[in-house]
């Protein structure tokens, strides 16, 4: 999953925590939340 977020354009960082199932991404630009949610 870490893979697919941080190729997507713009995605800077990835972080993800299996015991909250939090994914937290930082970016350099605006991302699309649906685009987020297909590569999960």
């Amino acid at each position: 999953m870490r893979e697919e977020v941080h190729g997507m354009a713009g995605v800077t960082g990835v972080e993800v925590s299996q015991q909250s199932g939090l994914l937290t991404l930082t970016s350099a630009e605006p991302v699309d939340e649906a685009e987020v949610v297909a590569a999960v």
